[in-house]
């Protein structure tokens, strides 16, 4: 599964190296091979990207499981890196709907990446069944969906991005949504106390370190 991200992701990665650009034939033809020739294989890419997401658990048989360091990981990481300096190299500043995609892309990877380490290091089997009754599973998932809300949140207060914070705090609305139907559901169990509480850590870390930017701050910044 990791071979076929292999050729498209080295290839958009090396088309956006200016030391090949300032070559030929990339110089004399920059429109063929950035756009019409590498247009198409990076939606493919993308695609492999959700495809392989949801497919695929991950095995790296004979090696041994480990998470972020297995080869379909690895595959997903320099695929999502090389179509990031790809789309930067040939068309400049993301837009907001391509920042949205890269952004849903990435959590839905690292969602995968938690549930596929649950399943190889808990053995949890590789079904939907199995995953949504699992109460590691659900905790897991939740604790790294409000990390990733944090993250957003505080680098949408640092950089004064309300829309980035937005983002993180509905991603945290999601959590407590979570939390409330689904792990509400299961009246026991430590996984459903221990997502509980670290959800509410977080929370307080983000409410006092990152609260929402001022509205003042950003339209300076758009205006310049």
């Amino acid at each position: 599964m990791a071979a076929w991200a292999a050729v498209p992701a080295l290839l958009a990665w090396a088309l956006s190296r200016p030391v090949l650009q300032a070559r030929w034939p990339l110089q004399a033809w920059r429109q063929a091979y950035l756009e019409l020739a590498m247009a198409p294989l990076a939606a493919l890419l993308m695609l492999w990207l959700w495809l392989g997401n949801v497919l695929c658990e991950g095995s790296a048989a004979p090696l041994p499981y480990l998470p972020l360091l297995n080869p379909l990981e690895l595959a997903q990481a320099l695929s999502l890196a090389a179509l990031l300096a790809w789309w930067r190299a040939q068309y400049g500043a993301l837009k907001p709907q391509l920042q949205a995609l890269l952004a849903a892309t990435a959590l839905a990877l690292i969602t995968g990446l938690v549930l596929r380490s649950v399943h190889h290091l808990a053995g949890v089997a590789w079904d939907w069944d199995a995953l949504w009754a699992s109460r590691l599973a659900q905790a897991a998932v939740s604790i790294v969906w409000a990390l990733c809300g944090v993250l957003a949140m505080v680098w949408g207060n640092r950089r004064q991005t309300r829309a980035t914070w937005a983002a993180g705090a509905v991603l945290l609305g999601v959590v407590v949504a979570k939390l409330l139907l689904v792990e509400m559901a299961d009246r026991g169990g430590l996984y459903r106390i221990v997502s509980f509480i670290g959800v509410g850590v977080l929370i307080l870390v983000v409410g006092y370190f990152a609260p929402v930017p001022g509205k003042v701050v950003e339209n300076k910044e758009q205006s310049v």
